[in-house]
């Protein structure tokens, strides 16, 4: 940690933060935050602000970037520079859960797909592809981006009928395992969940009770406020 620089040199997308705190359990959705941005004046009122909100009785967290000496700077508590021991502690607790997240992520919005495969295995592209987006050209996708002889398991749901171009694939030797999701592993999975050996945490974005339903429902079914998967509580 001592070497962790005052500048970096790969600034996170915010789509980068916001996937990394949806795994985390988005703790920011319940704090009221300040955005102070600009060209002068920012640690001015950075000093200025916590001051005056903890004389009003409320107690403050600070977060500023870069930092002079040691990277406990940017991180303040009512003023204070938090302790070497919270920070270590807070630290390990970010660094594992950066460590279950993907190796690797491809953005179809911003990148080619297929390509993107293709590159990170040196142009072979992938053993196994697992469609289960049921986009509009996902199913296409997946068999473009599967290497000779790889397999495509799809457990998607598609709107329409999707089509074998097999002209395209002469050559590639695929083979497609199918299967629709059921209920069926539910109560394992659930044990499994509840036991702490299945994380699911990086993969539900919305969390609500039962009495809020539709408007879950509505949020999913709308693909709204970047939604993966839902919790329902009785």
């Amino acid at each position: 940690m001592d070497r962790i620089p005052m500048w970096t040199r790969k600034k996170n997308s915010l789509e980068d933060v916001r996937r990394f705190l949806d795994y985390l359990g988005n703790p920011d959705r319940d704090r009221p935050a300040i955005h102070v941005a600009g060209t002068n004046g920012k640690g001015s009122v950075c000093a200025f602000l916590p001051s005056i909100l903890e004389e009003a009785g409320y107690s403050t967290g600070t977060f500023i970037s870069p930092h002079l000496v040691e990277v406990r700077e940017r991180f303040l508590i009512n003023g204070r520079m938090v302790d070497q021991e919270s920070f270590e502690g807070a630290f390990e607790t970010v660094l594992e859960a950066s460590r279950k997240l993907a190796d690797q992520v491809i953005n179809p919005l911003k990148e080619d797909t297929v390509e993107a495969v293709r590159a990170m295995t040196g142009g072979r592209g992938a053993d196994v592809v697992i469609e289960a987006a049921g986009g509009e050209d996902t199913f296409r996708m997946a068999w473009e981006a599967a290497r000779p002889n790889g397999t495509i398991c799809v457990v998607a749901m598609y709107e329409e009928a999707q089509q074998l171009p097999l002209p395209d694939m002469y050559g590639k030797n695929l083979t497609f395992k199918t299967g629709g999701v059921d209920a069926n592993a539910c109560d394992e999975i659930l044990r499994l969940i509840a036991e702490g050996r299945l994380d699911t945490t990086c993969l539900i974005t919305h969390r609500f009770t039962l009495d809020q339903v539709m408007e879950a429902y509505d949020i999913f079914e709308n693909k709204k406020e970047h939604v993966m998967k839902i919790a329902v509580k009785p």
